[in-house]
């Protein structure tokens, strides 16, 4: 199943900080509590959707060594 509008908007706002796997989740756990049992969303959707439609994460700070 895609993603709908809402789902979208979801991820451009949660998407700086929460990972991709997270939000998947969390909507995955949002559509089976509203009864869409047999439909997931995946990281790769969520990722996807982000480098299609320029939803940047901030790159994250590399430990010093």
């Amino acid at each position: 199943m895609k993603l709908n509008d809402s789902e979208k908007l979801f991820i451009k706002e949660t998407c700086l900080f929460y990972t991709d796997k997270q939000i998947a989740y969390e909507l995955s756990r949002i559509r089976s509590d509203m009864g869409i049992k047999d439909s997931r969303v995946s990281e790769r959707q969520v990722q996807v959707y982000r480098y299609n439609y320029v939803v940047n994460k901030k790159p994250r700070r590399k430990k010093d060594e």
